[in-house]
């Protein structure tokens, strides 16, 4: 019998977020409430089950009052997760934005340039003809254009 109340009242501790070794005076008498509620249930579904004129209000009572105690226990939610800009100093972050900023401004005007010259790629400067590498003669090198040697033609 006493086997039967402690793993009841372990069961109980459980569903309440509570240790069961370490229960104060009102913990342990959550737990037995807890555990007299279920047992009430228990009952009162097995009559319902086998058609034994159940009490449903005795139920319906002792399973709000389930609910109700189940709820109280419930672990408080976690914080919402926190990006880890919001941890930092402001003005840290603010200058590591301005700093990928012009690094990215730079790196565009730089593409930019070299797409206004016609640079040409190192790879196009040796030309394959029938398998064979060879370097191309001064006239079939493609060189770089400067807009105002554009503009002179």
């Amino acid at each position: 019998m006493n086997d039967d109340l402690a793993r009841a009242r372990a069961e109980s501790a459980a569903l309440l977020n509570l240790n069961p070794d370490k229960l104060s005076p009102a913990g342990a008498l959550k737990c037995d409430l807890v555990s007299a509620l279920r047992l009430v249930i228990d009952d009162e579904l097995a009559r319902a089950t086998r058609g034994s004129g159940a009490d449903l209000g005795k139920l319906i009572v002792a399973t709000e009052h389930l609910v109700g105690f189940l709820k109280e226990a419930r672990p408080a939610e976690p914080e919402p997760a926190q990006h880890s800009v919001y941890t930092q100093d402001p003005h840290k972050v603010l200058e590591d934005i301005v700093d990928r900023w012009i690094a990215a401004e730079e790196a565009q005007r730089a593409e930019d340039e070299a797409e206004r010259r016609h640079i040409v790629p190192a790879e196009l400067t040796t030309l394959s003809f029938g398998g064979e590498s060879q370097v191309p003669r001064e006239s079939q090198v493609p060189r770089a254009v400067d807009a105002d040697e554009v503009a002179r033609c």
